[in-house]
């Protein structure tokens, strides 16, 4: 493949490339979804989209998934208490769906008959003070702010 592309003259760049040439930093939006990711309490869950919100790009879903699926293991992330916007497992039956289920209902997280997480019950949610860039730690042992979700 590198032969036919350097053979017809193309230059092909990565997404990496353009976001570093435009002017945004991969490195810091990554550690930051790193960063917030390590922070869902067990027995809560987030969403994608959520979690792109809290590290500064809410239009960033996709990207937070590809953290996910490049880091998860070398970081040592809770990778099983991410889901989608609709409360449910994004990975197909045989394909980590069934590992990411009972690793959740180990932490006592309940689903539905149509395989839906309650998010108003078990979302996370940190509190998030203007001006500040850190989640606020949780206050008590499921990760709820004073009753917040």
């Amino acid at each position: 493949m590198d032969s036919q592309i350097q053979w017809v003259g193309i230059h092909v760049k990565s997404r990496f490339q353009l976001f570093t040439e435009a002017g945004y930093s991969m490195n810091s939006f990554t550690s930051r979804v790193k960063r917030i990711i390590g922070l869902i309490p067990t027995g809560r869950v987030s969403t994608y989209g959520h979690i792109a919100l809290l590290a500064g790009n809410g239009r960033a879903a996709r990207q937070v998934a590809w953290v996910l699926h490049s880091s998860s293991s070398k970081d040592r992330l809770p990778w099983h208490r991410v889901i989608n916007r609709m409360g449910k497992i994004s990975l197909p039956r045989g394909c980590g769906y069934e590992e990411q289920r009972a690793l959740l209902e180990g932490e006592g997280v309940w689903f539905d008959e149509e395989d839906r997480v309650d998010l108003c019950r078990f979302g996370w949610s940190p509190r998030v003070s203007p001006g500040v860039t850190k989640p606020a730690e949780p206050n008590n042992e499921d990760g709820r702010e004073n009753g917040h979700i």
